[in-house]
C-alpha cells in the first residue's frame, strides 16, 4: 500500500459514513495516518471505540482501537479475552506483549507473552521479532539471538539498524 498524500484523506470518509463499523473506522484511521492527518486519524480511532463494545462482531478491531487510543488496561482486558477464546491468536499475543512492554511497564509479562508466541509459532518471523522487541532495552545478546532467528536468511545489516549486534 502506498502512503496517501494529505489531499487524499477526503477519499477515506465515505465508507464510514455508509457503514460505520469499528473495522471501517480503524481502516480509515490507518489510511488517514498514512496521509499524515493524525488529528483526523485519532478522531476515527475514538469513533471506533464509540461504535464498538465488548459484544461487537469486530472485537479484535475494537481491542486495537483501545490500544491506539492509549487505553492500555482496557486493551489488555480485550486482548486477554481474545486469547482466552483463541489461545493461538497471533494478534492477541503480539499486542499483549507490546502493551506490557510499552504501556503497562510489565517487562516480565511482556517476555512471557512473547515466549508463548514463539512456542506457538516457532517458525514465525513475527513471533521472534516480538520476542526481540521485549529484549531490546534489557538484554542485547538475547535481542540479537531473537532477531537472527526472525531473519535467518537476511544479513545482520538488514535488521540491525542501530548496530547493537555488531
Amino acid at each position: 500500500t502506498l502512503p496517501l498524500a494529505p489531499e487524499d484523506a477526503a477519499l477515506v470518509t465515505p465508507l464510514v459514513r455508509f457503514e460505520p463499523t469499528v473495522a471501517n473506522y480503524m481502516d480509515a484511521a490507518q489510511s488517514l495516518a498514512y496521509a499524515r492527518q493524525m488529528d483526523w486519524s485519532n478522531e476515527y480511532v475514538l469513533r471506533a471505540i464509540e461504535v464498538g463494545s465488548p459484544m461487537t462482531t469486530d472485537f479484535a478491531q475494537y481491542a486495537r482501537a483501545l490500544a491506539a487510543a492509549h487505553k492500555p488496561q482496557a486493551a489488555e482486558v480485550a486482548f486477554s479475552r481474545i486469547l482466552a477464546a483463541n489461545p493461538r491468536s497471533t494478534d492477541a499475543m503480539m499486542m499483549l506483549a507490546t502493551l506490557y512492554e510499552n504501556d503497562l511497564d510489565r517487562h516480565d509479562d511482556a517476555v512471557a507473552m512473547a515466549r508463548r508466541f514463539v512456542e506457538a509459532y516457532p517458525e514465525s518471523e513475527e513471533s521472534w521479532s516480538t520476542l526481540a522487541f521485549t529484549y531490546k532495552k534489557t538484554d542485547t545478546p538475547k535481542y540479537c539471538e531473537a532477531k537472527s532467528k526472525a531473519y535467518p536468511d537476511k544479513p545482520v545489516a538488514f535488521w540491525d539498524y542501530d548496530r547493537q549486534c555488531g
